[in-house]
């Protein structure tokens, strides 16, 4: 029985086919070919991964958050180093999963460097919905670090 209620009949198709099919609607709303398939390839893991709530069925939210203004699709996340010291990935509206890969990333480096005791730290912000989480703290763990990655809230407009 499936989770998504009025849901009647499922399509399936190849994940090659899914993965083209998710990157061509983030190319058409304008995501560059890069960050496209970066989501599509993470929706699309989130499926193989059995976790369809982050999986495919997320490109219609996409889409109509795309449509309200919520994210911008050509927008890319930026590094920097606070006045006080902490690393902040500002998404600076792009798609969340892009901006915490790159924080992912950051973070990992920065606790593998010898002169960090093996610690670190980065906020993100200002960035979509961040897609299945796990995912990144997975990524760290290949890198072999022990990864937390915490995310929550919502977009609230004033």
């Amino acid at each position: 029985m499936s989770k998504l209620v009025g849901v009647e009949h499922n399509v399936a198709l190849h994940h090659s086919d899914l993965r083209s099919l998710d990157t061509k609607i983030l190319s058409e709303i304008g995501c560059s070919g890069a960050v496209a398939q970066e989501i599509s390839d993470h929706l699309v893991d989130a499926d193989l991964s059995g976790i369809h709530s982050h999986g495919t069925m997320r490109l219609s939210q996409y889409v109509v958050q795309y449509q309200q203004n919520l994210w911008t699709p050509s927008a890319l996340p930026r590094i920097f180093q606070s006045r006080l010291g902490s690393w902040i990935v500002d998404g600076q509206d792009c798609h969340g999963i892009t901006a915490v890969r790159v924080g992912v990333r950051h973070c990992v480096d920065q606790a593998l460097e010898r002169k960090s005791a093996g610690i670190a730290c980065v906020g993100v912000r200002n960035c979509g919905h961040t897609g299945r989480i796990g995912v990144f703290a997975e990524e760290g763990a290949k890198r072999g670090c022990l990864t937390f990655v915490i995310g929550g809230g919502s977009r609230v407009m004033c």
